[in-house]
């Protein structure tokens, strides 16, 4: 059965962000999601590191052409791309990390 929902009513609440995407062939998109930076306790080794995971929550059809490790800019802040992660409904969490 084909998934047939109009996503577009998820990202119209009032804390929605527009993440531009750094394109390969120079281009950029805009795409509509939710930002957000899930806290988690990151285990090295014996060691414990209280940080964030940024990560943006978006239609998956919206990410056509985008990859890991191209750049993308969320409320002023510049990130990479870790990851896309797929839900099953038509939505991904794009994984990111901080540009140094």
């Amino acid at each position: 059965m084909a998934w047939n929902e109009n996503l577009d009513v998820f990202f119209s609440g009032l804390d929605r962000a527009t993440a531009t995407f750094q394109l390969a062939d120079n281009q950029t998109r805009d795409i509509v999601g939710y930002f957000d930076r899930a806290f988690y306790d990151a285990a090295v080794g014996e060691n414990i590191l209280d940080t964030t995971q940024p990560r943006f929550t978006c239609k998956l059809s919206d990410l056509a052409g985008v990859a890991r490790e191209m750049e993308v800019t969320i409320n002023s802040e510049t990130f990479y791309v870790v990851a896309i992660h797929p839900e099953g409904t038509g939505l991904a969490t794009v994984m990111l990390g901080f540009v140094e």
